[in-house]
């Protein structure tokens, strides 16, 4: 669970940094003595959907696109093992 809270604390960071994503007004900031931001308090909700959108952003990163097979090649092997008849 440590590694998906770093990833979803760098895909936000970045999100940020791009201007790809507005914080609500309910996000707020803990800085340290510096002002720097070190840590992001969020509603619960808005937390479990960015756990969500990130869990299905990496569940399409991994999925390996399939190979196409051509409708005639599927076809014609259908006709082949008698599953199809020739005239449809």
């Amino acid at each position: 669970m440590k590694h998906l809270a770093i990833d979803l604390c760098r895909i936000l960071a970045n999100l940020l940094a791009e201007g790809n994503v507005v914080m609500p007004r309910s996000v707020r900031y803990v800085t340290d003595e510096q002002g720097e931001r070190t840590a992001v308090i969020l509603p619960i909700e808005e937390y479990e959907d960015l756990l969500e959108d990130l869990h299905v952003t990496h569940a399409a990163d991994e999925t390996q696109p399939e190979p196409r097979i051509p409708w005639t090649q599927v076809r014609a092997e259908l006709i082949s093992e008698g599953k199809l008849d020739a005239e449809s």
